[in-house]
């Protein structure tokens, strides 16, 4: 009898995660993952779109990387990936597990990084009465700076998902998806209660409904695979695709007074809470989204993470490149970051790397203070960029909420808080608390192929 092996993908902002789990004792048997390089130009610069095509020849290519012994004992397929992105397509030409025509039936990814929806844009839009308020990159604001600005390219499809719903569809041979609680509510205009859209809402103000999908409990089995799909066999069970942060918390299997700090391109900390138990209505920079087992966690969802790091790197990239000298790679500058960095203990420089503004701030943008002539190398600003990302992240997670639930210890994951040491030291220092990484076997791709063993997965009639 074959063991009941389940395959969980993760596709997220930056790469592609791959890993293949076996169900009854949560070993990792196998995993890979891939830089997807799929951002692509945009015709207003404040816009972040991604290539379809290149994100599925990513997956293909991971999946390629696992082994076939595996693959063909795999019973479950469970999809995760970044929440707010929307894509859209034409529903009647999505071929089973075939990627051949993805290109010309979908338009590209509009990513959760987007910004072309502006505040006055925002303040237009009908004002929902859920606790998760539209932001710009959410995919029912994508939705309606498309019916607005771009109904050309919005008429030539006529459905819409995030990128994990498009790659379920495939597999399953199915044009319109079942999208998981978890990415509706990231979407914006979901009621989290009734489980469904605020669609008269919506209606009155002749927004593009018809595109919004059918919505189901995370961790709904949506379909089967319509064919064998690398060495995975035709009829493999494929759930609902989730959220990378609820799959991400889940896989680092917290304790009752844990809180979770994921940091990555951006940063995310989340509390595990009953659900109805506490209340974010004061709290702006909080967002209380579903979770598994009838939980809800409450999140700080901050734009600013290791992103900030690598917006600093590519400046000195610019320096040298007008400065006419030889550019080093980004490893050697990165490498150089830290090595000047650890020649000084602390900093007196005080950096808010607010670059991108945050859900709640949108205008918000950061700044420098306490600058003087003997604080501005290299190092001082490696310190100060790092402690202001810990700091940043602190200000929006209130302290009565860790004091609500009970919070003793921070598990601390996520590729860039993994190799940073500054990150570290910081979260302890300003955090004043424990801090505990999860450095092996933690990903959101392992979290979703978790998920596929909880009581929550069901059929879909």
């Amino acid at each position: 009898m074959n063991e009941d092996l389940v395959l969980g993908i993760d596709i997220g902002t930056s790469s592609v995660k791959t890993c293949i789990v076996r169900r009854s004792s949560e070993d990792v048997l196998s995993e890979f993952s891939s830089p997807s390089n799929a951002t692509v130009k945009t015709e207003d610069s404040s816009g972040d779109e991604q290539s379809v095509e290149q994100i599925f020849s990513c997956i293909e290519s991971c999946m390629n990387q696992l082994p076939e012994q595996l693959l063909t004992r795999v019973s479950c397929v469970a999809v995760c990936g970044q929440m707010h992105g929307c894509v859209l397509w034409q529903s009647d030409r999505i071929t089973p597990v075939s990627t051949d025509h993805i290109k010309e039936a979908t338009s590209n990814l509009i990513t959760w990084q987007d910004g072309r929806c502006t505040e006055e844009f925002l303040r237009s839009l009908p004002c929902t009465t859920q606790p998760t308020k539209i932001s710009t990159g959410y995919g029912c604001a994508s939705l309606a700076w498309l019916h607005r600005n771009k109904l050309d390219l919005l008429n030539q499809f006529d459905t819409s998902g995030t990128i994990m719903d498009l790659l379920v569809c495939v597999l399953c041979g199915a044009g319109r998806p079942h999208m998981s609680t978890h990415n509706a509510n990231s979407w914006g205009y979901f009621d989290l209660q009734a489980k469904q859209w605020e669609l008269e809402l919506l209606k009155k103000e002749g927004f593009p409904v018809e595109y919004l999908p059918k919505v189901v409990e995370a961790g709904t089995t949506v379909g089967h695979l319509a064919q064998s799909w690398y060495h995975v066999p035709k009829g493999t069970a494929v759930l609902a695709a989730m959220g990378d942060l609820q799959c991400s918390t889940l896989a680092v299997l917290p304790g009752p007074h844990d809180a979770v700090l994921n940091i990555g391109t951006s940063s995310q900390l989340a509390v595990v809470a009953t659900e109805g138990s506490i209340s974010i209505k004061d709290h702006p920079s909080l967002l209380q989204v579903p979770y598994f087992g009838g939980k809800n966690l409450i999140v700080a969802a901050s734009l600013t993470g290791g992103n900030a790091v690598a917006q600093f790197v590519d400046q000195l990239e610019g320096w040298c490149s007008e400065l006419g000298v030889p550019t080093p790679n980004k490893d050697s500058i990165y490498q150089h970051l830290f090595e000047s960095a650890a020649k000084i203990h602390e900093s007196s420089l005080c950096l808010d790397p607010l670059f991108w503004g945050e859900r709640h701030f949108p205008s918000g943008r950061g700044s420098a203070s306490n600058i003087h002539t003997n604080n501005g190398s290299l190092g001082d600003i490696t310190h100060a960029l790092c402690k202001g990302i810990i700091v940043n992240i602190k200000k929006m997670m209130p302290a009565d909420i860790f004091h609500a639930c009970k919070v003793d210890c921070i598990v601390g994951c996520g590729s860039a808080l993994l190799r940073n040491e500054l990150l570290q030291r910081y979260i302890r220092e300003v955090f004043e608390l424990k801090l505990q990484l999860r450095t092996s076997g933690i990903s959101a791709a392992f979290g979703a192929a978790l998920a596929a063993k909880s009581e929550h997965a069901k059929s879909q009639n």
